[in-house]
């Protein structure tokens, strides 16, 4: 399982293919939890050309609560919002203790 610090930023790339015989505008977001409204997430937006595949990276910004959070991808073209689970694993965000050291 990933393991990422609470609150930093981390890139993905997303790779997709086009098998239709006409160019495709699409945009991405990569979502940290459950649902597309309430959590982290990075976007990125591009076209691909026909019968080709385009590569998007995406920065994703890690909430700020420890915790498994689950990886989600949303694909959104010609109209239509497709969901994918965008991993086999989830992530686990860690919170790192606060330390003071006084003289």
């Amino acid at each position: 399982m990933p393991l990422f610090a609470a609150g930093s930023t981390h890139s993905a790339k997303i790779t997709m293919s086009n098998p239709n015989p006409a160019p495709i505008a699409i945009t991405f977001d990569l979502v940290v939890g459950a649902t597309r409204a309430v959590t982290t997430k990075g976007s990125a937006t591009g076209t691909i050309a026909t019968n080709s595949s385009g590569s998007f990276i995406v920065s994703v910004p890690m909430p700020l609560a420890k915790g498994n959070y689950p990886l989600k991808l949303w694909l959104d073209y010609n109209g239509y919002t497709i969901e994918y689970d965008a991993g086999t694993v989830d992530i686990y965000i860690l919170v790192a203790p606060t330390v003071t050291v006084t003289w």
